[in-house]
């Protein structure tokens, strides 16, 4: 299967900015890990050309699922608002990482940001617009249930888990 697309009818949704920052001929030139995830995205970004679908910050990526602007981990980072049956859900990804590191000290600089200021910023704004807007919060690199909400504790924020019955 190697080379082969796995999904042939599947579509790849992303931001511009974020296919222009993997695709940039002039990282190919990067050393270390980035030499390795901008390789691993070209391979896998140049040949799909035909599949991409770009999107734009507030706007549908699909019926449901809104793209939400989180820059800083890398220049077009998405996260995405998902609304189905009166409920809403945001999904972080790498935007929010862990809870003691993201929500606790989100002004904290991580080294494995493109851009670390803006990351910081980005994870702010996010958890605030999560506070104010009562969004349910799905993190990826969160413990399980992974999804839950978010209050605000002074200069930080707590995770507070949704109780899931197994």
């Amino acid at each position: 299967m190697k080379g082969k697309r796995l999904f042939p009818n599947a579509q790849i949704i992303m931001s511009q900015v974020e296919h222009d920052f993997w695709t940039d001929e002039a990282k190919t030139s990067s050393t270390g890990m980035m030499k390795v995830l901008v390789e691993s995205a070209r391979k896998n970004l140049l040949p799909n050309k035909d599949r991409l679908t770009f999107i734009k910050d507030g706007k549908e990526a699909v019926k449901g699922v809104i793209v939400v602007s989180t820059p800083g981990h890398t220049p077009g980072y998405t996260s995405y608002l998902l609304s189905s049956g009166g409920q809403n859900f945001v999904y972080t990804g790498d935007a929010v990482t862990h809870p003691a590191i993201s929500l606790q000290h989100p002004e904290w600089i991580l080294n494995f940001d493109v851009d670390p200021v803006m990351a910081s910023e980005t994870r702010k704004r996010f958890l605030d617009m999560a506070v104010q807007d009562k969004l349910t919060l799905i993190g990826y690199h969160f413990d399980f249930p992974g999804i839950g909400n978010v209050a605000k504790e002074g200069d930080a924020y707590r995770f507070v888990p949704i109780s899931m019955e197994v």
